[in-house]
């Protein structure tokens, strides 16, 4: 496992206290959860972003309602 130092302003300290005296995790608990949460939210940023591209793209707009038409003709009911 890997240790790193980390400095943090009073900002983090105070909420890095109260995280742990909540939840009863220690301290480096509560950074790893952190990061691993940090990072969780920027890849469903980046999907959010990269769905509305697509969803915004003309050329894609008009593939996906020429295979939903296709799909349409086969469907056996």
């Amino acid at each position: 496992m890997t240790q790193i130092v980390v400095r943090l302003d009073q900002e983090a300290q105070r909420a890095l206290d109260s995280l742990t005296q909540a939840t009863g995790i220690n301290r480096s608990e509560a950074t790893r959860q952190a990061i691993l949460l940090a990072e969780r939210h920027r890849v469903r940023a980046q999907i959010r972003a990269d769905a509305a591209a697509v969803a915004a793209d003309p050329k894609d707009a008009a593939e996906s309602a020429t295979v939903l038409e296709e799909m349409a003709a086969r469907r056996a009911w």
